[in-house]
């Protein structure tokens, strides 16, 4: 659970594609998002498979341009998570 919360925190903080970070209703907006990576790193996806699944997201689930850059920036911030949180 711990895990799933620093990732929101990044995913809030540093993707929020939509530009939502300022609303308080929408703070747990990108909550699912969390949850599905947290689960893809306890089952050991690697930060490549971590981007293309933001990037998608972006993409396809949202309809969004996509930033494939910012993607990889927050996969790599995530994965880090992996390593601190038991």
């Amino acid at each position: 659970m711990q895990m799933q919360k620093e990732i929101a925190t990044i995913l809030m903080n540093e993707w929020d594609p939509i530009g939502i970070k300022g609303v308080p209703q929408a703070q747990d907006e990108y909550d699912v998002y969390a949850m599905h990576i947290a689960s893809m790193l306890n089952f050991g996806s690697t930060e490549s498979e971590i981007v293309l699944y933001i990037f998608k997201s972006e993409t396809e689930s949202m309809g969004l341009k996509g930033d494939l850059l910012r993607a990889a920036r927050v996969a790599k911030n995530v994965c880090e998570v992996r390593n601190r949180v038991p």
